[in-house]
């Protein structure tokens, strides 16, 4: 297997001037979430505004600022250079309006989705024109602290303006499939309640046990400070009577607001044209096992043409009327979180690099000289799963043909073999490319590299790499050997168990 091969800093860059151009066959990746939920603690990069500007900043606060700045002692105005000084995170050239910060931490949600159209930029020159993209999106509710304000504090609907920005300029959004969470974060909401009364009365160590105190009075106020380093959690005690409670027997209202806890995220399929590689072969889904044949797939509804416009025409129900083993992955995909212990805190499950690296790259690879990708080979069989039985009943109808399949035969998909897509006189395969602009903890090339892809990622922040290397080295969670799906059995299996022994003994 390929070593992945990691850039350390701007992806944007990279992009630029390190990774050939048309030579990803996908994109995985999942970026930071808009709302500075969490500080990466990575160099500031430069967002937007005239590339060739000499930026300038002119900031109050030079506290904050990193690397080399100007004089903390001097108070005031002060100036910052771009590179020889570093302003602090959040500002702002006073030239062009380019923005100093983390991706993700950006004052407004219309400077996040244009930094994302940004980054697209460089995926339109590097990403091969039939090649795919996955981009995992959270959403945040609004606050009004310099976020873009919804009514009520509510959700700033962030996947799908992001994936509305993008077809504004050009991209395809194929699918927005939901990542479903088995154990998403627990939310504090519960709507509007009567409570007991109660006051703060100090702090705790969030270990537990006593400490300092500042015992004063601290009745329905601030918490009690606790003197030192630790982190605490604050004490409480049942109100002995106050303004707000004693009417009403000890209790208060609060008005908290409610929702169903929010336990999704959004994976977008992103393509650059129409025509694009896919092996849907490749992610197939055992079936539930309870389907039943639907005969000769005629719907009664459908002949003659009652209406003219049915959905389920001739041509359709022909089509569906066999039973099959697998099918098409559902557009929600409910999966389980996974540990890591590394010091990385946004990971996601392994499945979803899986399924869309499998998708969108071939297993067999890709022609050495123009990049095209080898294509499944396959053949569907009708495959009987039961001994047969007289079950011919007589027809009632003319749309009845007398016998439902005693066999229970079943489509069955079988690949062949691979075939290259192009005409390229070396018919030779190597491995295809994926591509992580925003590697983290290395899930993506952890996953690409057991696969057998080339993968390449880009990584700001260098305390990442030791994470990222360990990683790869272990097998993925994904590729572990899963147990096979339970299906439930047919309600005549049981009594239909005794003709494949009776088969058996006779040889027939």
């Amino acid at each position: 297997m390929i070593e992945p091969i990691i850039h350390v800093g701007d992806c944007r860059r990279h992009m630029a001037e390190e990774i050939s151009k048309g030579s990803v066959h996908t994109i995985c990746a999942s970026p930071p979430y808009w709302g500075g939920i969490r500080d990466y603690q990575i160099p500031k990069l430069i967002w937007g505004g005239n590339k060739a500007c000499q930026h300038c900043f002119t900031v109050d606060d030079p506290v904050h600022s990193i690397g080399r700045r100007a004089n903390p002692d001097v108070q005031g105005k002060h100036k910052y250079i771009w590179p020889l000084t570093i302003p602090p995170s959040g500002s702002t050239c006073e030239l062009c309006e380019a923005w100093v910060g983390d991706y993700g931490c950006e004052p407004t949600l219309q400077a996040y989705i244009a930094h994302t159209l940004e980054i697209f930029e460089g995926f339109k020159r590097i990403l091969r024109d039939d090649g795919v993209i996955w981009w995992n999106v959270g959403d945040t509710y609004s606050t009004g602290q310099g976020k873009a304000k919804s009514a009520g504090g509510g959700k700033s609907l962030i996947p799908h303006r992001v994936a509305i920005a993008l077809q504004d300029v050009g991209w395809i959004v194929r699918q927005d499939n939901v990542w479903s969470k088995k154990s998403p974060m627990p939310e504090s909401v519960h709507g509007w309640r009567w409570v007991r009364c109660r006051k703060k009365v100090g702090r705790l160590p969030a270990s537990g046990g006593l400490t300092s105190w500042d015992m004063g009075e601290h009745s329905h106020g601030s918490p009690g400070a606790y003197r030192g380093d630790q982190k605490t959690v604050p004490r409480w005690e049942p109100c002995t009577g106050c303004s707000k409670c004693v009417a009403n027997g000890g209790y208060v209202l609060r008005k908290g607001a409610w929702r169903s806890t929010g336990a999704h995220e959004y994976i977008f399929q992103i393509t650059k044209s129409e025509k694009y590689f896919c092996d849907g072969d490749a992610v197939t889904e055992q079936v539930s096992g309870n389907a039943h044949s639907r005969g000769n797939g005629t719907n009664p509804k459908c002949l003659g043409g009652t209406l003219g416009n049915e959905r389920q025409n001739e041509s359709f129900s022909s089509a569906v009327n066999q039973l099959t083993e697998t099918r098409n992955p559902r557009s929600v995909w409910s999966l389980s979180s996974e540990c890591y212990k590394g010091a990385h805190f946004a990971t996601y499950p392994t499945e979803i690099p899986y399924r869309c690296i499998r998708s969108s790259t071939s297993q067999a690879g890709v022609c050495v000289t123009c990049g095209s990708q080898y294509a499944p080979e396959v053949q569907s069989e009708r495959v009987p799963t039961r001994p047969g039985r007289d079950t011919k009943v007589d027809g009632t109808s003319e749309l009845q043909s007398g016998n439902r399949d005693p066999e229970r035969h079943i489509n069955r998909n079988v690949i062949l073999g691979y075939r290259p897509t192009c005409c390229c006189a070396e018919q030779r395969a190597v491995p295809a490319t994926v591509y992580d602009p925003f590697c983290g903890s290395g899930t993506t090339l952890q996953v690409a590299h057991w696969l057998g892809r080339n993968g390449i990622g880009s990584e700001i922040g260098e305390q990442y790499l030791p994470l990222i290397r360990e990683r790869i080295s272990k097998r993925p969670r994904c590729l572990a050997e899963k147990k096979p799906k339970k299906t439930r059995n047919h309600k005549h299996g049981k009594e239909q168990k005794h003709l494949f022994d009776s088969v058996d003994s006779s040889g027939n």
